[in-house]
């Protein structure tokens, strides 16, 4: 019995911030219809990460919520709020930094067996929550 990891991976673009999260889920779909599993990791570059917070902290913020918070009693409703997962009815991605990746670049990943073996980015992040799709 083999102890490697199955791992599949898509390399996609967003062309427009505006719609992030529609150009995310329609990939996913894809990679769903091409490979029969879901994405679990969402792997992209800091300045895509910087983007896909902006847009989703202007355009749909009661969709972001803190990962152990009653949506009533979040505090920090006026902060920027800093994604780590997208969750959708049917998967759910984990956001990876990869400071190699171009701009505006994404990579989803199926990977059955996830190792988080990288270095801490930033000690001083804060809060992190999810995006609900």
């Amino acid at each position: 019995m083999s102890t490697k990891s199955h791992i599949i991976k898509m390399i996609c673009y967003i062309n427009d911030y505006e719609t992030w999260d529609d150009t995310i889920h329609e990939h996913a779909c894809k990679f769903f219809d091409d490979y029969s599993v879901h994405p679990n990791l969402m792997l992209a570059s800091q300045y895509t990460w910087d983007g896909i917070d902006k847009f989703a902290n202007l355009f749909n913020p009661a969709n972001i919520k803190g990962f152990d918070a009653d949506i009533n009693d979040l505090e920090r409703d006026e902060e920027m709020k800093s994604i780590s997962e997208f969750v959708a009815l049917d998967y759910s991605l984990e956001f990876c930094l990869d400071k190699k990746l171009r701009d505006n670049y994404f990579i989803l990943v199926f990977d059955e067996h996830p190792t988080f073996d990288g270095e801490a980015v930033d000690d001083e992040i804060g809060e992190v929550y999810q995006r609900i799709a």
